[in-house]
């Protein structure tokens, strides 16, 4: 397979229920750190880390879109596709 195929293939597989918990969990980390950064007003101490609060959900976001189950072929597919290809 190409790696266009193979890439298409991941993004279309489904995500496992872990990773959808850390996704809702990431995005209301950003979501409140977006919040507090908009707060007038606020210490100091605390707006520093409403930046770090956003950055550090984007992350888990990202990382958490990009798991997905295992969609990687059967050895026995691979080695038809070989045979085919020769």
């Amino acid at each position: 397979m190409s790696f266009i195929k193979d890439y298409v293939e991941r993004v279309k597989a489904p995500t496992p229920k872990f990773f959808k918990k850390l996704i809702k969990f990431g995005t209301s980390l950003a979501t409140l750190g977006a919040a507090l950064c908009t707060v007038p007003n606020i210490p100091l101490a605390i707006s520093d880390k409403c930046s770090t609060l956003v950055w550090v959900g984007g992350a888990i976001v990202a990382v958490a879109i990009a798991a997905r189950e295992n969609v990687l072929p059967d050895a026995e597919q691979v080695n038809n596709n070989q045979n085919n290809q020769v």
